[in-house]
């Protein structure tokens, strides 16, 4: 599996959705004693609204609105975050090396999760894994976006229609397909000013930071006004109970994830070109032995290093 130099990944996300398990709201305290000593200092306790809607004779009423608790649990350095529930765990990070250091990093929270609830989890059932992945790219000069990403991804050409000859304001592309174990959806945005994220999760508490094909490691901000897109990979696998029994341990989440991963290589390395990876410049096989996380010596994770890419 490939790794870059300049790799374009900028989030990646996992998410285990399980079966209510409503004493975990009361295991927060204990949860976030773990997590503080992991580096998780920042603790909100946020309140989701969801407005039920009841229909009847017809006529769509309003019911009473029901709040759901949804504690975050975010990285002193800002670059990762969790998300508890009493049915899921989100973990998300900005500083992303690879996928092993990924793995390792979400078993540490998932372990911190479950010893800190006291075995009040032992026993649910794990009824969705996703992995997604988000990718910013932006050309070397003299380069287009083109040269980076595969056709189908950069929207409708506009080559023979009366229009004058800027780029299209806004692209967007949506593209799912079934899995051996799931479901696939990539997608591609160029969007306004110096948005990067999907919109769906630009919302994020994280700092990104967005790295060019000459290795530079820049805030959003200060790329506004140069070209690029966002390619964004989601994979994840619905599990039934009646046919599928897995219990909510780290080992099971871990597993299934790894399986998500391996199908979103195949998509990264299908979505961009031989051009793009030249640029990203693919390390040697034996330099990864030698440093598996190619993690630079000069510059920590603390310091918003992104290395790896999703391949």
């Amino acid at each position: 599996m490939s790794r870059f130099k300049h790799p374009p990944v900028i989030h990646a996300l996992a998410q285990v959705v399980f079966t209510q398990v409503l004493p975990l709201s009361e295991k927060i305290p204990n949860i976030q004693g773990r997590l503080i000593k992991a580096g998780y200092p920042y603790f909100e306790n946020q309140q989701a609204i969801n407005l039920a809607i009841r229909i009847s004779g017809g006529a769509v009423a309003p019911e009473n609105r029901v709040g759901t608790s949804r504690f975050q649990f975010l990285h002193r350095n800002r670059t990762s975050v969790m998300w508890l529930t009493s049915n899921s765990i989100v973990f998300a990070i900005s500083a992303y090396e690879d996928y092993e250091h990924f793995a390792d990093v979400f078993r540490m929270l998932l372990d911190a999760v479950m010893d800190g609830s006291e075995g009040v989890t032992e026993g649910a059932l794990i009824q969705r894994v996703g992995l997604r992945f988000t990718d910013r790219i932006v050309p070397a000069s003299g380069d287009q976006i083109s040269d980076y990403v595969a056709p189908g991804l950069l929207g409708f050409s506009f080559s023979n229609v009366s229009v004058r000859s800027e780029p299209p304001s806004m692209i967007q592309t949506v593209s799912a397909k079934r899995t051996e174990i799931g479901q696939l959806v990539v997608r591609s945005f160029t969007l306004q000013d110096t948005q990067i994220m999907p919109p769906d999760i630009s919302d994020s508490p994280l700092i990104f930071r967005v790295r060019t094909p000459d290795g530079h490691l820049a805030p959003p901000k200060t790329l506004a006004g140069r070209p690029g897109i966002t390619l964004d990979f989601d994979h994840f696998t619905e599990l039934s109970s009646e046919t599928q029994d897995f219990e909510l341990t780290s080992e099971n989440v871990l597993k299934l994830l790894s399986s998500l991963h391996d199908v979103l290589s195949e998509a990264f390395r299908s979505a961009t070109t031989d051009h793009a990876r030249e640029r990203w410049e693919a390390i040697p096989d034996t330099q990864m032995t030698s440093n598996p996380r190619n993690v630079d010596v000069h510059e920590s994770v603390e310091a918003h290093s992104v290395r790896g890419a999703i391949s």
